[in-house]
């Protein structure tokens, strides 16, 4: 009987320190990127950056008045010879980790598209809380331009590109492709 009631409160001190979160990360900690971007130069270098939005921008205007900001996001950039070594000074630019579960849009030029784009896939497939449905447009435009421009609604670049292939209207150059299909 004894050595039941001890094997029991040592189960129970077991329980004790073992539960919480290992892995748990403050929100105050991460930043959310809306929008992520890929190139390779013709010396093979890849360039990626990632747009953010700006704490407090993402608030709709009261209504009858226009929104006061007039950048609503910001695009950080890093390039090295391989992906990973990018990713590692593109993080480091960044003062929180950077949180992928808000992506919305991955874009690639076609210097990256043709180039070793298993890689560059092998690489985001990897990366954590990336969402399934995430758009993936291919440019012939720079990216960082292409994600920093101005659109009329003043949306973050994600949000517009996601949109745009939500709409029913889009050319017929503009393929919805998931990045699980991919």
């Amino acid at each position: 009987m004894r050595s039941k009631i001890i094997v029991a409160l040592l189960l129970s001190l077991i329980v004790l320190f073992n539960v919480g979160c290992w892995d748990v990360q403050e929100i105050n900690l991460r930043v959310s990127t809306n929008a992520l971007f890929f190139d390779v130069d013709n010396t093979g270098k890849i360039k990626m950056g990632t747009v953010f939005s700006v704490p407090g921008t993402l608030l709709p205007p009261v209504i009858g008045t226009q929104q006061q900001f007039q950048k609503r996001n910001y695009v950080i950039t890093a390039e090295d010879d391989s992906i990973t070594e990018a990713w590692t000074k593109l993080q480091a630019k960044s003062e929180r980790d950077i949180y992928f579960g808000q992506l919305r849009a991955i874009v690639l030029t076609e210097n990256a598209a043709r180039g070793d784009i298993n890689n560059l896939l092998d690489f985001i497939g990897r990366i954590p809380y990336v969402p399934p449905n995430t758009t993936l447009l291919v440019t012939k435009a720079d990216p960082k331009e292409l994600l920093d421009m101005k659109n009329e609604s003043n949306n973050i670049p994600g949000n517009y590109v996601d949109l745009f292939f939500q709409t029913k209207s889009k050319k017929t150059l503009a393929i919805p492709i998931d990045l699980w299909r991919v």
